[in-house]
């Protein structure tokens, strides 16, 4: 049926670029984004643990077992305190809540960095997620699998944290704690690349009625 439709917006620069090669479609990308109207902290003080925030699934508890060494809490629906009770003893708190809009938004800010586990999906797509700008747009570090894309809206180790594998991560989660003040300056980096590039959903609604409008002429 995809040849039924005059053109399409996706989120990924690969599905777009598939779309034209492969159908002759036409199509837009429209990246995620985040929240520009929810308010900031105006707090100075520092989480001193990596976060996760998200729903419970087992790849997922995998990833964060074998990062146990470091201080993580994980906030997410209950299942993950009824999954993980054997874990009590090592670095990992789980919360039995998850986080919600301006909750979310000052956590993001206030942590020494924010998990992002890619699905499988984005990673064969060399994508992103709606994280991928949540989390530098609430002025926070985002700790992610590396992707193409990622990489294009925020610069490598200046404005995020990007990873391979667990070994890598390891060594980039040891060098953030042994020198915390470049924590800072990522977070500092990171609001102003997402608020000067218009990365809020503000500015994707505006693309898209942009491009909207260009096809329905």
């Amino acid at each position: 049926a995809i040849g039924l439709y005059d053109f399409y917006g996706t989120y990924s620069t690969n599905i777009a670029k598939s779309l034209k090669e492969v159908y002759k479609s036409n199509s837009f990308v429209l990246p995620f984004g985040f929240d520009n109207e929810i308010a900031l902290s105006q707090k100075t003080s520092t989480i001193n643990k990596f976060g996760f925030i998200g729903a419970f699934d087992k790849e997922r508890l995998n990833f964060l077992t074998r990062l146990c060494d470091f201080p993580i809490e994980v906030y997410g629906e209950s299942k993950w305190l009824e999954k993980t009770n054997k874990l009590r003893k090592s670095n990992l708190i789980i919360n039995g809540k998850p986080l919600f809009n301006n909750e979310y938004a000052i956590y993001c800010g206030e942590s020494m960095g924010v998990f992002n586990f890619l699905r499988p999906q984005n990673l064969i797509e060399q994508s992103h997620n709606m994280r991928t700008f949540e989390v530098p747009g609430y002025g926070g570090v985002l700790i992610a699998n590396r992707t193409e894309e990622q990489l294009t809206f925020f610069e490598e180790d200046k404005e995020a944290i990007y990873f391979e594998d667990i070994p890598e991560l390891k060594d980039k989660l040891s060098f953030l704690i042994k020198f915390p003040e470049k924590l800072s300056t990522i977070k500092l980096n990171a609001y102003k690349r997402a608020a000067n590039s218009n990365y809020s959903y503000l500015h994707r609604s505006k693309d898209l009625s942009n491009n909207l409008e260009t096809w329905l002429r």
